[in-house]
């Protein structure tokens, strides 16, 4: 790889034979095309390829939230970067070969990570009906400084023991008047709450679900 700068054509992408020209960090970089590529697309490297692409389809459907919750760890790196370490290596994905790989993930869903929780804060959810949860935050701050988002996950229709992330429903400032966040559940689904507060920009992230 070969670093150039050229004023007169500024940036340059695209391939040219054997020589490829892209940006890197705001840098122009000129790679070689490899003449040969070992790709024996084993059990290990699909797996990998999966939960890259998991993380990554999940990172777009919540990329306000990941920008903002993870906005203090991105030192040398980029807010999906942060994201994608916290997410990566949560759990195995599930091996079926009826189900695509990037799509589903085994129940113990609640290890997902949309905080990276630097906000100390320990929710007490009360559960007033079978789909009804609800939790103070009032010690927090109050609702204009405070922001509140919940992302739904719903599971696989295939197979219940499962969760879809094909299927991701977000909600973002959640109105929160009195300091008390009511969710309602949907059967089907888990629920993760990320309270973001504005002072510090510190975050952390509650987890909704039915056992």
């Amino acid at each position: 790889m070969a670093v150039v700068q050229n004023p007169i054509i500024g940036r340059a992408r695209g391939s040219v034979a054997t020589t490829t020209f892209t940006t890197w960090k705001g840098l122009n970089v000129i790679k070689a095309k490899p003449i040969s590529v070992s790709n024996p697309q084993s059990e290990g490297q699909l797996k990998q390829r999966g939960r890259l692409s998991f993380v990554s389809k999940m990172s777009r459907k919540v990329r306000q939230i990941i920008r903002r919750n993870f906005g203090l760890l991105a030192v040398g790196k980029t807010t999906f970067n942060a994201f994608s370490s916290a997410n990566f290596d949560q759990y195995p994905l599930v091996r079926d070969m009826a189900l695509p790989f990037n799509n589903t993930i085994e129940l113990t869903s609640d290890r997902l990570v949309f905080s990276p929780n630097n906000l100390p804060y320990t929710a007490d959810v009360v559960q007033s009906s079978a789909t009804q949860f609800s939790f103070s935050v009032s010690e927090l701050g109050s609702s204009d400084e405070l922001i509140l988002s919940v992302v739904y996950v719903k599971k696989n229709a295939q197979r219940p023991a499962a969760f879809d992330f094909n299927d991701v429903l977000v909600g973002e400032n959640v109105n929160a008047p009195t300091g008390e966040i009511v969710v309602g559940l949907p059967v089907t689904s888990v629920a993760y709450v990320t309270i973001f507060q504005r002072a510090t920009k510190l975050s952390c992230q509650v987890f909704i679900g039915v056992a």
